[in-house]
């Protein structure tokens, strides 16, 4: 059937609307980021959601209206067929069949309640659509990190040409994987090879590493990807065994670990993967207890932690991790009470934070998670204004609020980043090198709003310690 619109008529085929009054509508976007295990869509954040599937993902939505309101949200999932999705209870299909959806690249999804989230209506309504998003990276470029083709840094986002489905950054190495599965490396990796191209080349464009790929992440010195069937291949520095490949020799080209895996999180000098039964395996420098096995003992090959697993955050000498049940535990070093633990003594085992929370990331002396209601906790070190609680410079070792309502959080090696369901960006902490994004190189105390709306806060690695990306929907 054609639709016709004119400014003065409507025309639906066999019926006509004279003089239609077209009212202005508006979305608020809610970005949860990388999402695996028991994942809240919470409406009171946002009708348009935005994710990435990192591993099986269980569904449910809080804060739906009255029973007597037509309710609907939009899904933007990206890689939502790299493992299982458990929809809300009651969810209904068109034919009654749950959609395939797309290993790599974004789906849209959308779904409408009439009786107040008892059941819902699904169905799909683009399949990898987008192709990807825009992405823009800034700070320090001494190596070409930023991928430019030049060593100019930028203080303000400036965007990478083509479209990115996930990045990643190191210290001085990027990459990036668009929705065809293309991953794409570049900067210079401390001689460690951990570009993947069987040298230590330094390299100022994003270079094409051969294979199809649905995931990376970057450490200090060393890199991870998965393959759409699951495997892992690691590569770069390799002294203490980080790379997880039963010895300690360096890796200049991707080599497969044993088994099928679902995400992985890179931390300075230790890794960690999740399979899709939420076993959580961890391996590399065990300095500090960073690796939570009630040792110092560096491991070179991937060792259980006991549990069930949603997602894991790995610092530079700390660790964090949460359960299916909202549980958050951490382990490592504590010299700033970066564990939120109320002290500082270091943990060799998982130590479990109070509270229910649904999202998690540890860096270089802070750390900070979310709840459920949007509330934003921040602990550790202050320095340089790297908690954003203004002038109080003091360290804190339990969690304290930050203002705001906020979707996800993301930290760099002395800077932090959150995003709004709005997509509005916040950034503070360290400025020098552009870092935070914001024209200069000043440091900021409070959050500090970076001009446009996104779709993914920067940094999320605390190796990304002097640049930083971030995607705009």
């Amino acid at each position: 059937m054609a639709i016709k619109l004119s400014a003065t008529r409507l025309d639906l085929g066999t019926a006509r609307l004279d003089n239609a009054n077209l009212r202005a509508y508006s979305e608020s976007v809610n970005a949860l980021g990388s999402v695996s295990g028991a994942t809240t869509i919470n409406l009171a954040l946002g009708s348009v959601i935005t994710a990435t599937a990192t591993a099986a993902v269980t569904w449910s939505v809080t804060n739906v209206p009255s029973s007597s309101a037509y309710c609907a949200f939009t899904l933007v999932l990206t890689n939502g067929g790299r493992a299982t999705q458990t929809w809300m209870s009651g969810t209904k299909w068109q034919n009654s069949t749950a959609p395939t959806l797309t290993v790599v690249g974004t789906d849209v999804l959308t779904f409408f309640t009439v009786d107040g989230g008892i059941s819902w209506q699904g169905s799909v309504t683009m399949t990898n659509s987008s192709g990807g998003s825009q992405l823009f990276v800034w700070g320090r470029n001494n190596n070409g990190q930023l991928g430019f083709g030049d060593t100019e840094g930028r203080s303000s986002p400036t965007q990478l040409p083509g479209t990115w489905a996930n990045s990643s950054f190191g210290q001085s190495h990027s990459a990036a994987q668009k929705a065809d599965g293309s991953l794409w490396t570049w900067g210079y990796d401390g001689g460690s090879g951990a570009q993947g191209f069987a040298d230590t080349i330094k390299r100022s464009s994003p270079t094409q590493l051969s294979g199809t790929w649905a995931f990376v992440s970057l450490g200090k010195f060393h890199s991870a990807a998965i393959k759409a069937d699951g495997s892992l291949w690691m590569f770069g520095a390799n002294s203490d065994g980080r790379l997880g490949i039963g010895d300690t020799l360096y890796r200049s080209s991707p080599t497969q670990v044993p088994g099928t895996w679902a995400s992985v999180s890179m931390g300075g000098s230790h890794s960690s993967a999740l399979k899709a039964d939420g076993s959580l395996w961890i391996w590399g420098n065990d300095n500090q207890s960073r690796l939570g096995l009630g040792a110092t003992l560096n491991r070179s090959s991937p060792v259980q932690l006991a549990g069930t697993w949603t997602a894991v955050s790995l610092g530079e000498d700390g660790s964090a991790a949460l359960k299916s049940n909202g549980s958050l535990w951490v382990w490592g070093y504590n010299n700033s009470g970066e564990l939120g633990l109320g002290d500082v003594a270091m943990r060799t085992s998982p130590t479990q934070v109070p509270g229910t929370w649904t999202m998690v990331d540890i860096s270089t002396g802070h750390a900070a998670a979310l709840k459920s209601d949007g509330s934003l906790w921040v602990w550790g070190s202050a320095n340089v204004g790297r908690l954003g609680l203004g002038g109080d410079s003091a360290y804190k070792s339990s969690p304290v609020q930050l203002a705001g309502t906020w979707s996800s959080v993301a930290l760099g090696w002395a800077h932090s980043s959150a995003l709004k369901a709005n997509g509005s960006m916040w950034v503070w902490g360290y400025g020098p090198h552009g870092r935070l994004g914001l024209g200069d190189t000043n440091n900021r105390s409070s959050p500090t709003q970076v001009a446009g709306i996104w779709a993914s806060p920067p940094f999320g690695s605390p190796a990304a310690a002097y640049h930083s990306a971030a995607r705009r929907p």
